[in-house]
């Protein structure tokens, strides 16, 4: 599992580890942006940002290579090729926390010079939580239907998706009867103990896709 995870982060991403701290520098410089939430969400926008890098990186040469067939034909369990490349994307996504603590700790120090660098690191439980339940339920969405149908087949459904989230938002928002909902959900999940519940929820959606991961590839095994 071990190389597996290896060559999706270090052999397959030469170009990404690049990238990947050039974001993360770009994320905390407009952290200031975010008011006191600036480093929460710095820290989350930056692992889905690895985790769905990683995962298209490593289907996308998966695909172009063919190294599928030769996975499915090697004497390797189906469980621990599906569950190295889940470890891949959450190394990944970890990095890029590590990146941006970096840059959050370079920048306070140059704060000394000038301080509008300054850069507030306070990291909450809640933070946390949230940040370890968009991983989990980013995961679980993404890597099923990577595994079903691959990259070649999803990088444009799920581009488009990723575009019309956000751009959503403020139509969502205007809408009255859509907001109320979403403000007593909110209201029902505040607290600790709502996000430890949706905590767990998240966690099981993340073993749930990795089960269901597994089922797709040993069906394309059997074909």
């Amino acid at each position: 599992m071990l190389r597996l995870i290896y060559r999706d982060l270090f052999i397959y991403q030469k170009r990404n580890l690049v990238v990947l701290p050039g974001f993360a520098l770009l994320f905390v410089f407009f952290s200031q942006e975010f008011g006191y939430a600036g480093m929460g969400l710095t820290i989350i926008m930056i692992s889905v940002y690895a985790l769905v890098m990683t995962a298209y990186t490593s289907f996308a040469y998966d695909e172009t290579n063919k190294f599928n067939r030769f996975l499915r034909s090697a004497p390797i369990p189906s469980s621990t090729i599906i569950l190295s490349r889940y470890a891949s994307c959450v190394f990944s996504s970890i990095m890029g926390v590590v990146y941006v603590v970096i840059f959050f700790a370079l920048a306070n120090v140059a704060a000394v010079y000038n301080p509008a660098l300054q850069r507030d690191m306070t990291i909450s439980l809640e933070v946390l939580l949230v940040w370890i339940t968009m991983i989990a339920f980013v995961c679980a969405f993404l890597m099923p239907i990577l595994f079903k149908f691959g990259y070649m087949k999803t990088k444009y459904p799920l581009m488009l998706l990723v575009i019309a989230v956000p751009a959503s938002g403020p139509i969502i928002l205007s809408s009255p009867n859509m907001n109320q909902g979403l403000t007593a959900a909110l209201s029902a999940i505040s607290g600790k103990n709502g996000y430890i519940l949706i905590f767990i929820l998240s966690l099981l959606a993340f073993l749930g896709s990795a089960a269901l991961s597994i089922t797709i590839f040993k069906r394309k095994e059997e074909l």
